[in-house]
């Protein structure tokens, strides 16, 4: 369980291990990590759509698609609160080990933004900072899932 009296920082961290330590994404289990309700607002024949939003915690909304022909491949967007901003310094991602890649993309609005990228567990877990202010854009999980 998330305990919201913790700093914002350590529940992220605590939410990027226990969403990575998922053996297969489906929006029971992220839901439960999150404690989020994710009705499924759209689907396709080859994706299941969810996009909800998280009453408690660091982050406010999210979105998870879910694909339907490759067993456990999916992709879980997240996106902070902007009334309490998580910067990059507090959080402790030396604790992650070295990222596998880092980009930068000067065209996303306002100031650009570098993604460090880390392998957890087989999950391809992407932390998206504006470039300047150096605040969380978005924490992303991608898993590839099996054919």
């Amino acid at each position: 369980m998330i305990h919201e009296r913790r700093p914002v920082s350590d529940q992220t961290l605590d939410i990027v291990q226990r969403i990575a330590d998922l053996e297969e994404p489906n929006r029971q289990a992220v839901g439960t990590v999150l404690r989020a309700q994710m009705p499924i607002t759209d689907t396709t024949s080859a994706t299941e759509f969810h996009d909800f939003e998280i009453a408690q915690g660091p982050f406010s909304t999210g979105d998870f698609r879910r694909n339907l022909i490759t067993k456990g491949k999916g992709l879980l967007v997240l996106e902070p609160r902007e009334e309490e901003p998580i910067h990059e310094t507090s959080l402790d991602l030396e604790s992650l080990g070295e990222p596998a890649s880092r980009h930068y993309n000067m065209h996303i609005p306002p100031e650009g933004t570098e993604t460090f990228v880390y392998d957890i567990n087989g999950v391809e877990v992407k932390f998206q900072f504006h470039d300047k202010s150096r605040t969380l854009r978005s924490l992303a999980f991608e898993w590839q899932g099996t054919p």
